[in-house]
């Protein structure tokens, strides 16, 4: 990316496991949709 991107290098490292998490969490999410799952999914969601 170059040296404009250099400053904001710490935040991309400490949000990095913030998006693979919430990559994860869509999957399962659209894996429970597709399964009709979705009542697993709300009482999941409230706990």
């Amino acid at each position: 990316f170059g040296p404009n991107w250099a400053p904001a290098a710490p935040l991309l490292v400490s949000l990095a496991g913030l998006i693979v998490f919430l990559s994860l969490f869509e999957v399962l999410r659209s894996y429970a949709v597709a399964s009709k799952l979705i009542r697993l999914l709300l009482v999941a969601r409230m706990s």
